[in-house]
C-alpha cells in the first residue's frame, strides 16, 4: 500500500494537468499514488492520461461534470495510503514538499490532522512570483479559521485519511468554498499544523474570480447559513464575510445587492476603510471592480519583481 494517496481532480485542462502530475513525479518522497479523477472532459484528458505511463498513475472518469466535491469524492473512495494529498489540475508541486510533510506528520502527535504549506503565488501565463503565501495558523484553530475564512490553499494541504471516516467527504452542494468546509470539518476535530515554507506553485489571474462570482455568491451564502450561529456572536467575522458576499455580487452585476450587503458589513464593522471604498466603488458598475482587481494585481506583480531585482 502506498503512503500517501495524491488526490487531482480535473475538468477540460489536459496540457495543465500534465504538468501538474509531472510535479508529482518529480516528489523526493516516492512512496505514493496519484488518483486522477476527470469530471466529464472533453478536451481528451483520458488520452493524455495514458500516456504517462507510471503505474501509480489511476484514472477515473465521470460520464458528466459533477463538480470538484463529486471528483474529490470518487477519488477518496478509491484512496489506498493513509495519507491524503490534495492538488489542484493548474497547480504544481515543489520536489520536496511531500517529504517534508511526512516529516512534520512524524514530530507531532495523532492529534494533528492535517499538515498545510506555503506556497508561490504565480502569475499565469507570466510565470512571475506576484506573492510567497506563508501559514500562520495551528493547533485548535477551528474559530480562528471560521473568522478569517481561510486555512491553507488545497494544493498545499496533506490529510490523515482516517479524518475522512471522523468529518465524512466533501460536501457536493457548495459550489464554492467546499474546500475551506472541509478543513474546518477537520479543525473542529483535529489540530492542524504546517510546515512554513513555500512547497507548492499556484498561478492566478485576476480574471478568473470574475468567471466564478456565481459560485462564491452561493458558497459564501451556504457557509453563512451554515455556521450563522457563529457568526451571530462574532460581528467581525460576520463583516469580513458580508465584504466579500457584497463584492461577489458587485462582480455579478448586481451592484445594488452588493451595496446593500457591504453597507451591512460597515454596520458591522464601522472603521473597516476597504469596505467603504468597496461600496464607493460599487456605484460605478460591474468593470469598476473588474478593472480595479486586475490594477491591484498588476501592481502587485511589479512590486514583487522589481524587489527580486533589487
Amino acid at each position: 500500500m502506498p503512503k500517501v494517496s495524491v488526490v487531482i481532480p480535473t475538468y477540460n485542462r489536459a496540457t495543465l494537468l500534465i504538468r501538474a502530475v509531472a510535479s508529482v513525479l518529480m516528489q523526493t518522497f516516492a512512496d505514493f499514488e496519484i488518483l486522477i479523477v476527470d469530471d466529464g472532459s472533453t478536451d481528451g484528458t483520458g488520452n493524455r492520461v495514458l500516456d504517462i505511463g507510471d503505474a501509480r498513475v489511476r484514472y477515473w472518469r465521470h460520464d458528466r461534470n459533477q463538480g470538484v466535491s463529486a471528483a474529490r469524492n470518487t477519488a477518496l473512495s478509491h484512496a489506498s495510503g493513509d495519507f491524503v494529498a490534495f492538488l489542484d489540475d493548474d497547480d504544481e508541486w515543489l520536489p520536496a514538499k511531500l517529504s517534508l510533510q511526512m516529516e512534520r506528520f512524524e514530530q507531532v502527535g495523532r492529534s494533528v490532522g492535517l499538515v498545510g504549506s506555503g506556497h508561490y503565488l504565480i502569475g499565469l501565463g507570466s510565470d512571475r512570483v506576484i506573492a510567497e503565501v506563508l501559514p500562520q495558523l495551528r493547533g485548535r484553530v477551528f474559530e480562528q479559521v471560521l473568522r478569517q475564512g481561510f486555512l491553507n490553499q488545497t494544493s498545499t494541504i496533506v490529510v490523515r485519511r482516517e479524518c475522512f471516516e471522523r468529518v465524512g467527504l466533501f460536501d457536493p452542494s457548495y459550489s464554492f468554498g467546499e474546500d475551506l468546509d472541509m478543513w474546518l470539518r477537520i479543525a473542529e476535530e483535529y489540530e492542524v499544523d504546517f510546515v512554513a515554507k513555500p512547497l507548492a506553485r499556484r498561478y492566478y489571474q485576476a480574471e478568473r474570480l470574475t468567471r466564478r462570482y456565481d459560485g462564491m455568491i452561493a458558497g459564501i451564502e451556504a457557509h453563512l447559513h451554515k455556521y450563522s450561529e457563529f457568526f451571530a456572536n462574532n460581528p467581525d467575522a460576520f463583516a469580513t464575510q458580508l465584504q466579500e458576499l457584497g463584492t461577489a455580487y458587485c462582480f455579478a452585476g448586481n451592484t445594488t445587492a452588493g451595496r446593500r450587503l457591504l453597507w451591512q458589513a460597515i454596520t458591522q464593522r464601522p472603521f473597516a476603510i476597504r469596505t467603504y471604498f468597496r461600496s464607493a466603488l460599487s456605484l460605478f458598475g460591474p468593470r469598476a471592480f473588474q478593472s480595479w482587481y486586475a490594477t491591484r494585481e498588476a501592481l502587485v506583480s511589479g512590486r514583487a519583481n522589481a524587489s527580486r531585482r533589487k
